[in-house]
C-alpha cells in the first residue's frame, strides 16, 4: 500500500491511484492539513467518493491564500506525462 497526501489538497490523489492501479499498488490518498493553530494533521481516506468529500471540506473551509511561485514554486497537479491538470 502506498499512501499519498499533499499539503491541505487531495487533488493529485486521483492521478496516483490511477497509477497505483495498473501497477497493482493500493492507493490511500489524504491531505496534510493545517490547522488554524498552524498544527498539521494527516487525513487518509479510502474511496474516491470520501476524497471527493474531503476536498470540498478543504476548499469550504480552510483560508485562500494567493500562492506565491517565489517563495513556494509552482503548485500544478499533472499526470504521468507531466501534462498539467490544474
Amino acid at each position: 500500500m502506498l499512501v499519498k497526501a499533499d499539503h491541505n489538497s487531495t487533488l493529485q490523489g486521483p492521478e496516483v491511484r490511477r497509477l497505483g492501479q495498473r501497477e497493482g499498488v493500493e492507493v490511500l490518498c489524504g491531505a496534510e492539513i493545517t490547522t488554524r493553530e498552524e498544527v498539521l494533521c494527516l487525513a487518509y481516506v479510502g474511496t474516491e467518493d470520501k476524497r471527493l468529500k474531503l476536498q470540498q471540506y478543504l476548499e469550504k473551509h480552510l483560508t485562500s491564500v494567493p500562492n506565491d511561485p517565489d517563495i513556494f514554486g509552482y503548485q500544478l497537479w499533472v499526470d504521468e506525462n507531466e501534462k498539467v491538470l490544474g
